[in-house]
């Protein structure tokens, strides 16, 4: 996908969304900025992010308008857009989007009896206030959301290379019953600390040491129904001159000795829930991470592959694939290249554009 596809697919999306005038007017402004966006679409083009450019081609205007929070400059979302990206596509594998495409990814199950609590992974609806999403679902009914985007430390001015940056804890509409009945099957622990707590064990899978957080005064959504000032205070989290809210990992809390005796146990034992659902999340996500059904390589133009396949007719055959431009296929098998190939791309001959693969029989 080169810049000028990559801008055609993003205007189109944008166009059926907001409007032919307003999706024009929006890739006007993109353009000005080629070198931010040539720079995107480089990083999109990955072997491990092509498939979420793909299917969400307006990812490039993120950082044109407002993007996880209003005090953020447009020099620093565009900053943040290309780190994100780049951090993923070096980080995860090449399933890693189609797996998240065809279907929210589970990473806890409550081990209670009762109703079916679990933790998922998702790309977010609504991508300005992040872009992943840990989704709470209890009998597959969403009942709370929290997004977050991987950011340079600097930009939140935290000592680590990198930080987590969450934008977004929201409960929905009309689940006021069905978080009740979360909370109490999860030894009292509400919602957004059960997404802390999963949030906690994705940030340690990567590595990642500091949280940041979004102030009331500088989220984005127009709902105004949850109090981030008050959930980060109750964290401990130290505020930024930049209005963010810092949480070094791991979340400690404070010390039993400073809680009424009376309420020490229900709080020894609420923490070392959310400890064993974010350990449980870290191996969980790891385990995505970590297995790919295939195995994927990129080519420039004028490489080619040569190996042995098995035809329909069962005939052992020898191939060799070229390429004719930048691309990317996957081998399933190694002595099932050909029709690895052909299933990758959607074609029985293993034929598309940028590709040229031809096949005799073995000598």
């Amino acid at each position: 996908m080169n810049v000028a596809a990559a801008v055609y697919a993003a205007t189109i999306q944008r166009a059926r969304t907001k409007g032919i005038r307003r999706g024009v007017r929006t890739s006007v402004k993109l353009l000005f900025d080629l070198k931010t966006l040539v720079e995107l679409v480089s990083i999109l083009n990955g072997p491990n992010t092509i498939a979420f450019a793909r299917r969400h081609p307006g990812v490039i205007y993120k950082c044109q308008g407002r993007y996880l929070a209003k005090g953020i400059s447009r020099r620093h979302r565009k900053t943040i857009l290309k780190f994100h990206y780049q951090f993923i596509e070096k980080s995860v594998n090449s399933q890693f989007y189609r797996r998240l495409i065809s279907g929210n990814v589970e990473l806890w199950r409550s081990a209670e009896a009762g109703p079916t609590i679990k933790i998922s992974l998702s790309v977010p609806e609504y991508g300005r206030e992040g872009d992943l999403s840990l989704i709470l679902t209890i009998d597959s009914n969403q009942i709370y959301e929290l997004s977050f985007t991987i950011i340079p430390g600097s930009v939140a001015g935290v000592p680590g290379s990198n930080a987590l940056f969450i934008a977004r804890v929201q409960g929905r509409k009309g689940q006021f019953d069905a978080i009740r009945r979360a909370t109490k099957i999860c030894r009292d622990v509400s919602p957004p600390y059960l997404l802390m707590a999963a949030a906690e064990g994705i940030a340690n899978a990567f590595g990642i040491r500091f949280v940041v957080g979004v102030g009331n005064d500088d989220q984005l959504s127009p709902q105004k129904t949850f109090d981030y000032t008050s959930f980060w205070e109750t964290l401990l989290c130290r505020k930024t001159e930049g209005l963010f809210y810092v949480l070094p990992l791991p979340i400690l809390g404070a010390p039993l000795d400073q809680c009424s005796p009376s309420h020490r146990r229900r709080t020894r034992l609420k923490r070392e829930f959310k400890v064993a659902l974010s350990q449980a999340v870290e191996t969980a996500f790891l385990r995505e991470l970590r297995s790919s059904s295939r195995k994927s390589k990129r080519i420039g133009e004028g490489e080619g592959i040569k190996g042995f396949c098995y035809s329909t007719a069962r005939h052992e055959r020898q191939i060799e694939l070229q390429a004719t431009g930048p691309c990317t296929f996957s081998i399933k098998r190694r002595h099932d290249l050909h029709s690895s190939l052909a299933e990758f791309w959607g074609h029985s001959d293993g034929q598309r554009s940028g590709l040229q693969l031809r096949s005799a029989p073995t000598v």
